[in-house]
């Protein structure tokens, strides 16, 4: 049985890559996705009908996910793959509009996310545990 610590890692890394997604907006607007993710729970406790979308609940629950199956004392990989596919949907989203814009910012703040969540897939598809 390999350890999973280094999966663990992985996945820590995966949390805090998803937070760095960058958004530039209109004119002169831009945020980072833990800024827009700190105002959307803060929202949530006065009134959190305004969260219902599936663009701002599928990555909070993926993130929910990842952070739950790293306190686990075994890994299961159909959680891993839930949470990377949740959060996945927004970033590669990201991702693509960043390509589409050719804005390099948006582009380099959602490969880190990508790049980590592939190599872990692919880890993660033979690993025993």
């Amino acid at each position: 049985m390999p350890s999973t610590t280094i999966y663990r890692i992985f996945l820590l890394l995966i949390l805090l890559t998803s937070l760095i997604g960058y958004l530039s907006w209109g004119n002169q607007q831009s945020a980072f996705l833990y800024e827009v993710e700190i105002d959307i729970l803060s929202k949530a406790i006065e009134n959190p009908f305004d969260i219902l979308h599936p663009m701002i609940l599928l990555p909070i629950f993926g993130q929910g996910v990842l952070i739950f199956v790293l306190f686990r004392k075994k890994l299961n990989k159909k959680w891993i793959y839930v949470g990377i596919g949740s959060i996945g949907i927004l970033m590669f989203f990201i991702l693509f509009i960043g390509l589409l814009t050719r804005n390099m910012k948006i582009i380099a703040s959602a490969i880190p996310f990508t790049f980590l969540s592939l190599l872990t897939l692919y880890k993660i598809r033979t690993a025993k545990f």
